[in-house]
């Protein structure tokens, strides 16, 4: 009886340190990463422009497969990656009879 009730104090002191030990590690990891490597210069942002409204933002569900090649695709073209799935929303809406030159407006 006397070896189980050893073990599970045995256990509880060997988790404490691991966790201590975990905790220390993640502060100092922690402090490190947020330590600044060189002076970065941030600009205010820019204010909105009178009257625009911000445009609701979507998520787009793909394989990670096809959102690399999204990516590397965008990258050799040397546009965003969301220009190119503008261009393929406009190109579809356009295909079923709904053109807009300007999906952000909607014109």
């Amino acid at each position: 009886m006397a070896a189980p009730k050893m073990a599970a104090a045995l256990r509880k002191e060997r988790l404490a340190s691991v966790s201590a030990k975990r905790e220390s590690d993640m502060s100092t990891n922690r402090d490190e990463a947020i330590a600044p490597s060189r002076d970065i210069e941030v600009s205010p942002d820019p204010a909105p422009a009178a009257g625009a409204k911000p445009l609701p933002k979507v998520t787009l569900y793909a394989h990670q497969d096809v959102l690399r090649a999204l990516r590397m695709v965008a990258v050799q073209d040397g546009v965003q990656a969301q220009e190119i799935l503008r261009r393929a929303v406009r190109d579809y809406l356009a295909t079923r009879g709904h053109t807009f030159a300007d999906l952000t407006t909607g014109r």
